[in-house]
C-alpha cells in the first residue's frame, strides 16, 4: 500500500479523515481490494475547477505586477502572481529600510529569481537565530505564497505598534520566500493542477519534478515514485532541480542560525512536523509537537478551526525526500514544520485568503514563542506562554 500511494496524487485530507487523491481509473477496482473505501468527488471537484476558471478575472488579479501590488488591502482579495508578489515585497524594503532587505535563494530551472526578504531590527545586533517560511513548493497551492507575503507585511507595519512582533524582530531574523518554485508557479495560472516544478527529465517526455520528494535526507525511501510522469516523482537523485539546491546551499549556510523553519502547504488543516519518512517518532517529538499544538491552539483561537497535529507520516502519509525531514535531520532544525492550510481545494475561493492569513499569522506567532521559550528554557516539559505588555 506504501509503494501505491508513493505513485497517486493525493491531495490532503477530508474533514471525516479520509484521503483526497486523484485516482487513475484503472486503479479504480484495485483500491477496494487492498482495504479502501471510495467516494467519487470528481463532479465536485471538476465543477469547482469550472467555477474558478469562469471566475477567474474576479479571483486572480491580472492587472500588471506593479498594479496589483499597489491595490492596498485589496492585494489580498484575490490571488497574485510573481511580477506583484515581487513587487509588494520591494515596497517594504523601500518603506522600511531599517527592518527590510531583499534576499535572494538562486534561479529556478527556467532563470526566475527565488525572491524573498530579510526582516529584522537593530536591536540586538547581528548574528540572531533565523526563523525561515518558505511557501509556493507545490505549485497548485495558491493560498500559502499570499500567506508568505502577507507575514512579511505584518512584520513590518506592526513593528512600531504590537510588542509582540516587535518582541520577535529584535530577537530574531525572519527570512521569507513566498515562491519557492517560481516556474511552476506561473504555469499553474493556465494548468491549474500543476504541482512539480518545469524541468525536463531525461529519458521521459514528462515534465518536472516533486521538489518535496527532491531533498537528501532519506531521499527515495518510500512515498514517492521513480516514475518521472508522476506528480510524486523524487528526481534523478537528491538536489538535482536548481529550486533545492538553492535551499540545500542556504541550509548548509545557516545550519547553525537556523531556529524554525516553515514549508507551508495546501490543503487539510494540518500543522505537521518530522519525520515523514517513517512512523517511528523522531528524538524531539515532544518539543516538535508542543510547538505544533501551541500553533493549532492558537488557529482555532482565530477562526473555531481545529489543525491536526503530529508527524507527517502519522498524520497524513509517509513521504521521503523532504524539506520538513531535511531542515532537522541534515541542519538540526528542531522546529520544522509542514503546515497544511485551509480548505478543500488547492485553489479555494479568493474570499479563503484573509481568513487563512489570520489563521497562519496566529499560528506563526505561536510557533515561534513557543520556540523561543523551549531555546531560552531547555529542561522545561511544557511551553508557556508568554506574557509580553506594551
Amino acid at each position: 500500500m506504501l509503494s501505491l500511494l508513493g505513485e497517486l496524487d493525493v491531495w490532503g485530507r477530508s474533514e471525516d479523515d479520509g484521503l483526497i487523491m486523484r485516482v487513475p481509473s484503472d486503479l479504480l477496482d484495485v483500491l477496494p481490494k487492498i482495504g479502501f473505501n471510495i467516494t467519487d468527488l470528481t463532479e465536485e471537484h471538476v465543477s469547482h475547477l469550472e467555477w474558478m476558471q469562469d471566475e477567474a478575472n474576479q479571483q486572480v488579479c491580472n492587472l500588471s505586477g506593479e498594479e496589483c501590488a499597489n491595490s492596498g488591502d485589496a492585494f489580498y482579495n484575490q490571488y497574485q502572481r510573481k511580477a506583484a508578489i515581487d513587487a509588494r515585497l520591494a515596497s517594504f524594503v523601500t518603506n522600511f529600510p531599517d527592518l527590510a532587505s531583499e534576499y535572494q535563494w538562486g534561479r529556478s530551472f527556467e532563470g526566475r529569481i527565488q525572491q524573498g526578504i530579510r526582516i529584522t531590527s537593530p536591536v540586538g545586533g547581528t548574528n540572531k537565530r533565523i526563523i525561515f517560511y518558505f511557501c509556493g513548493e507545490h505549485a497548485r497551492e495558491w493560498l500559502p505564497p499570499m500567506f508568505c507575503t502577507f507575514m512579511a507585511e505584518n512584520l513590518v507595519n506592526q513593528y512600531a505598534t504590537n510588542p509582540v512582533v516587535r518582541n520577535l524582530v529584535d530577537t530574531y531574523e525572519f527570512h521569507i520566500l513566498p515562491l519557492m518554485n517560481p516556474d511552476g508557479s506561473e504555469f499553474s495560472f493556465s494548468s491549474s493542477m500543476w504541482r512539480k516544478n518545469r524541468q525536463p527529465n531525461q529519458g521521459s517526455t514528462c515534465i518536472g519534478t516533486d521538489l518535496n520528494r527532491n531533498y537528501e535526507f532519506q531521499w527515495n525511501t518510500g512515498g514517492s515514485s521513480a516514475n518521472p510522469c508522476t506528480d510524486t516523482f523524487h528526481g534523478a537523485r537528491p538536489w538535482n532541480a536548481p529550486e533545492t539546491a538553492n535551499l540545500r546551499d542556504y541550509g548548509n549556510r545557516f545550519r547553525d542560525r537556523l531556529l524554525v523553519g516553515v514549508d507551508v502547504h495546501a490543503f487539510g488543516n494540518m500543522w505537521m512536523h518530522p519525520w515523514g519518512y517513517t512512523r517511528t517518532l523522531s528524538r524531539d517529538n515532544a518539543r516538535m509537537l508542543a510547538c505544533g499544538n501551541a500553533a493549532r491552539d492558537a488557529i482555532r483561537g482565530v477562526n473555531g478551526l481545529t489543525f491536526r497535529t503530529g508527524s507527517i507520516a502519522n498524520v497524513i502519509y509517509v513521504a521521503s525526500g523532504s524539506s520538513c525531514d531535511s531542515f532537522y535531520g541534515l541542519w538540526g532544525t528542531v522546529y520544522s514544520y509542514a503546515p497544511e492550510v485551509r480548505g478543500n481545494s488547492f485553489q479555494p475561493p479568493a474570499a479563503n485568503i484573509n481568513p487563512s492569513n489570520a489563521e497562519l499569522w496566529a499560528g506563526m506567532i505561536a510557533g515561534v514563542q513557543c520556540a523561543q521559550f523551549f531555546e531560552a528554557n531547555p529542561e522545561a516539559e511544557a511551553f508557556v506562554p508568554p506574557v509580553i505588555s506594551a
